[in-house]
């Protein structure tokens, strides 16, 4: 019995990762031809033959690129951002971002998760520089 629940549990998961996720379809349906230049191609072409690490890949990227654009909502921090979209942009699409617009979309040729997570590693250091050498600034 209880192997029996494993492995019921085991091809549920599976079957949960074989689909695209709501926001995927929703980036699918609202920019259908960024989607499948972008992130569709990059996870294919990372991927290969591998269906579900692509369906897998694309819900992530997905994913990140939401968050992102929420960070860029924000623009508190636009330099901090710009400087991930360049540095994660692949190889071969660098001067197809606007380094003077403030516009971000999908048809972006980037790693978002990988965006996502340089944004948030170069923030957390500027925010520890700035705490700790304020003082030190201020006392000259």
């Amino acid at each position: 019995m209880k192997y029996l629940l494993t492995l019921i549990m085991a091809f549920s998961f599976n079957l949960n990762g074989q689909e695209l996720s709501d926001l995927s379809k929703f980036y699918r349906g609202y920019s259908p031809e960024g989607f499948k230049s972008t992130i569709m191609f990059h996870a294919a072409e990372e991927w290969g033959g591998d269906y579900s690490m692509i369906v897998n890949e694309i819900n992530k990227q997905c994913r990140s690129y939401s968050a992102t654009l929420r960070v860029f909502r924000k623009a508190k921090n636009y330099p901090i951002l710009k400087k991930a979209i360049i540095t994660w942009t692949y190889k071969g699409y660098e001067n197809r971002f606007n380094k003077k617009t403030k516009a971000l979309f999908m048809g972006h040729h980037c790693n978002w998760r990988m965006v996502l997570c340089e944004y948030k590693k170069q923030l957390k250091a500027k925010n520890i520089l700035e705490e700790h050498l304020s003082p030190i600034i201020k006392e000259k």
